[in-house]
């Protein structure tokens, strides 16, 4: 973790599957020469780094013999909102806009005569 803090503290760093991604705000500048040896040097000490302490690590859900794959429970997140979250949004965005669309018909059928 130190090794991480001191070579990307100022850049934003996610770790996916077998990728060290590092990222900031901006993007880089590609076509200078100090930001590729950056990369090169935040993969020599973090990424070789970070690759042996993983090697250790095994997923207890695993089929037996089979330390790289992962067990039917250990999928990804789920990216969308749960159903009952949108059903709450619903319910909620109708007890706004039927009183809403009430007081509407109301005022101007009022305002017609």
């Amino acid at each position: 973790m130190a090794l991480l803090i001191d070579e990307t503290g100022d850049l934003d760093v996610e770790v996916r599957d077998d990728m060290l991604i590092v990222y900031r705000p901006g993007g880089f500048d590609l076509h200078d020469p100090a930001v590729w040896d950056r990369f090169a040097r935040i993969r020599a000490t973090v990424g070789a780094k970070a690759w042996t302490q993983t090697d250790g690590y095994s997923d207890d859900r695993a089929a037996p013999g089979l330390s790289a794959s992962v067990g039917p429970e250990g999928r990804r997140l789920k990216r969308s909102l749960p159903r009952w979250v949108w059903i709450g949004i619903g319910i909620a965005a109708a007890a706004v806009l039927v009183p809403v669309g009430i007081l509407i018909a109301v005022f101007s059928v009022a305002t017609s005569f």
